[in-house]
């Protein structure tokens, strides 16, 4: 092998589910190639997309420090660059969780955090049975 990336994949399956619920969680910690995971081995040094892929970052970090409203247009230019000039990317599966719950029982997430807010309807506890 004479080039880093030589046999490996050109497909990947990024099995990862978001840390907390913000654009840079996904943009920048995942897809930055200087100072995210970088899974998929970008670089601001390749010939093909390299100018792209420099932008990418540029625009993520700058992302971080502005107001809300500038995050977003800067999250959404980030995010066009990526998919439009650096890589493709296809959702082939999302993880989902299935709950049953009585009728009379309010408010059943899956979500552990909230696993302990939870309140009982008595009157239709009773009239259930």
């Amino acid at each position: 092998k004479d080039a880093p990336l030589e046999g490996k994949p050109d497909v990947y399956r990024l099995g990862w589910c978001q840390d907390y619920p913000h654009a840079n969680n996904w943009i920048h910690e995942v897809f930055n190639p200087e100072v995210g995971n970088n899974e998929i081995l970008i670089s601001p040094d390749d010939p093909q997309v390299g100018d792209a892929v420099k932008e990418f970052t540029e625009t993520t970090i700058a992302a971080q420090t502005a107001s809300p409203e500038e995050q977003l247009a800067l999250y959404k230019k980030a995010e066009k660059l990526f998919i439009d000039d650096i890589v493709g990317i296809i959702p082939v599966y999302y993880y989902s969780t299935v709950g049953v719950e009585k009728p009379w029982l309010d408010r059943v997430y899956s979500d552990a955090k909230y696993f302990y807010r939870w309140n009982v309807d008595e009157a239709a506890k009773m009239d259930a049975r």
